[in-house]
Parts: C-alpha cells; structure tokens; sequence
C-alpha cells in the first residue's frame, strides 16, 4: 500500500505554511488536495502540532499524528 505523509516544520522561518494563503486555501491544503486526488495513494497522515494545519488534515480525511515536543533535539540526538 502506498500512503502520503506531509510533515509540518512549525519553527520554519523561511516557509509560512502554517498561516499563509494561495488561491483562498491555507497552503497546507495543497499537498493534502493533490494526494487526495491520486487513485494510487489511499491513506494520508500529517504530523503536526500546529492547529491551523490540524484543521486542514481533519478536513482532507487525513491521519493526524502529533510532532514530539522537540523533534531538533530527536534528529541531533539521532544524528550524533
């Protein structure tokens, strides 16, 4: 089975994914939309703490997976 997983980087500074807009829609509802749309992918997750992508995962019918309270520390801790 092929799944989609949209990760959600809340402390990116360069990307305003959680708040901007495009064509009337949150940014995060893109990738969810396209996704949704492919008949090869039948479950999608999200993993995010940020409610304004929360709200969008819910609406797209996607899995929500809530980030770990400081995913920089798990990667370094992962990486050292």
């Amino acid at each position: 089975m092929i799944c989609s997983l949209m990760l959600d980087c809340d402390d990116s500074v360069d990307f305003a994914g959680n708040t901007g807009t495009a064509l009337g829609r949150p940014l995060s509802a893109f990738p969810l939309m396209a996704a949704k749309n492919s008949r090869h992918i039948p479950r999608h997750f999200v993993v995010s703490s940020s409610p304004a992508v929360k709200a969008v995962t819910l609406q797209y019918d996607a899995a929500l997976i809530d980030s770990p309270p400081e995913p920089r520390g798990l990667l370094l801790g992962a990486l050292a």
